[in-house]
């Protein structure tokens, strides 16, 4: 398995969950419902540790609707690293694992066991404050 192969992999099987991780509903959830300026930033400063393409975009949408160019001019900036951290990750992955497909596969469960967990908080914070996490469509 390559690099690209091993991310196509992990986001193919955890598409719904990525998908809502990233969904507007996920920066609400991260603030516990609290949509001003303080609570995000609060939010973003945490999700930092959690780094995901996604919740950048929501964040930066959020400064961006809120007519704070500045702010969210530091938010994009940040996502641009993403791909870079990405890369980064996969080329340790593929030196560890090489030609060792038991290993991508422990490596692919990993990933997805972290996706799911982030995805369950996400679920249980919006269910507490009597939000459907699932969106109506």
């Amino acid at each position: 398995m390559t690099p690209e192969e091993f991310t196509e992999a992990v986001r193919d099987e955890n598409a719904t969950a990525l998908s809502r991780l990233g969904s507007s509903k996920s920066l609400y959830a991260d603030t516990d419902g609290e949509m001003e300026a303080e609570a995000v930033l609060a939010a973003a400063a945490t999700a930092e540790h959690h780094a995901a393409e996604k919740s950048k975009e929501q964040v930066t949408g959020f400064f961006v609707g809120n007519a704070d160019p500045e702010t969210a001019r530091l938010f994009r900036g940040m996502g641009e690293d993403l791909d870079a951290q990405l890369e980064r990750a996969t080329d340790r992955l593929a030196a560890e694992c090489g030609d060792d497909e038991d290993c991508w596969e422990r490596a692919a469960d990993a990933a997805g066991g972290a996706v799911q967990a982030a995805y369950d908080e996400y679920t249980e914070r919006l269910e507490s404050m009597g939000v459907n996490p699932k969106p109506v469509c």
